[in-house]
């Protein structure tokens, strides 16, 4: 089963590209992926737009497209995953004041 593909717009729009993976890896490339990265002594918190779906194959209408990664020494430790950019965002600050608390 080819997996359904997904880039951001300008605005950080979810936009379905189907089976298309050039404009997909181009996407890719391009860098724009990325929603927040954080750093606290050797803590690291990133959010990125992974551009395929993680979540539950019965919700096609909210594809899990974001991803927050809490990294301790390196290795991942704690990890959330949600829809849109807006929630993202959220997520990361979220992951961002737990991490703070426990230092």
């Amino acid at each position: 089963m080819t997996p359904v593909l997904y880039i951001l717009d300008a605005d950080h729009g979810v936009v379905c590209v189907g089976d298309d993976w050039k404009q997909w890896g181009d996407f890719f490339v391009s860098g724009s992926r990325h929603v927040e990265f954080d750093r606290f002594g050797a803590v690291d918190v990133s959010t990125v737009f992974m551009g395929i779906d993680h979540g539950i194959p019965v919700i096609p209408d909210r594809p899990i497209l974001f991803e927050t990664l809490v990294f301790r020494r390196g290795k991942a430790a704690e990890c959330w995953r949600c829809a849109t950019w807006k929630e993202a965002e959220e997520q990361h600050k979220h992951a961002c004041e737990l991490v703070k608390g426990q230092t």
